[in-house]
Parts: C-alpha cells; structure tokens; sequence
C-alpha cells in the first residue's frame, strides 16, 4: 500500500502539469479594426460546489450560442462589431445572467463571472478594465482553441 502510494504521488506533478498543458496565460490584446474587443472571464472559483457540470458556463451573444464554453480560472477573447449587444451566461442549461452593452469601435470590455457562495449563485457584470487585468492575468489562462465570436460567420 506504501508502494501504491508513493507512486501516485509521483505522478500528481505529472498530471497537474498536463492538464494545464493546453492553457495559455493572458496576453493582451488590441481590438481589430473595426471591432469591439470583449474579454468574459470566469477567475478561479473557490466553489464548494462538487458539481463540476454545474461549474461550466455556456455563452451567448446576441441570443446565438457560442462553440465554445468558459470553466473557472479561463476566458474568452471576442472581437465583435460596435453595435448594442446582447451577452448571457447559462449555468447547467438553466440559470443565467444577461448584459447588454453598447459596444464601440477600438474599445475593449471585461465581463466577469464570480460565484457567489452566501447563496449557491453566481454573478455577471462589467469589471473595470484596471481591476479586470490584474485578475485575469494572475486567475486565468485561455484555452488554446480560444473562439473568436463574428457576427459575420
């Protein structure tokens, strides 16, 4: 059992550093031209909820689901034409939290996710930008299939 032991622990290095092998950190980015950037972020969630489904969050723009989903500790880059947008959050297919920005040209957002452990709930809204770099440099990385949302797809 000792034996057993020592050879999963051997192999926690390992493995930790193989699940993190497909993040990038954060890189700053500029809008393209004639582009909003729009940056949704969810900081790693301390959440006691063992559920991990229930901590993986769907996106949506203007009603239309994205390819690709947001866990704790990742974001999503998104540059999108200026124009008033719609942004939703679905947790497990049925909670969400809705935002509608007026988005302009050369201008970059930062939507951030936060659960909320008082009440088993969870929060979406506008970070300032400041506030939003700090966290999202020192909380999360982006995986490398990192979508880039068009309307014009």
């Amino acid at each position: 059992m000792k034996n057993i032991l020592k050879i999963l622990l051997s192999l926690l290095p390992l493995t930790l550093f193989t699940s993190c092998k497909s993040q990038t950190p954060f890189v700053v980015q500029l809008p393209i031209e004639n582009k909003a950037l729009v940056y949704i972020y969810f900081p790693e969630s301390l959440s006691l909820n063992e559920d991990y489904f229930y901590s993986i969050f769907d996106i949506y723009i203007n009603d239309k689901r994205v390819e690709h989903t947001i866990k704790s500790s990742e974001y999503r880059a998104f540059n999108i034409k200026p124009d008033t947008i719609h942004f939703r959050i679905k947790r497990a297919s049925i909670e969400h939290k809705d935002i509608t920005l007026e988005l302009k040209e050369g201008e970059t957002y930062y939507l951030k996710i936060e659960d909320n452990l008082d009440s088993n709930d969870f929060e979406f809204y506008l970070q300032e930008s400041e506030k939003a770099k700090e966290e999202i440099t020192k909380k999360c990385k982006s995986s490398e299939d990192e979508s880039i949302y068009s309307e014009d797809n």
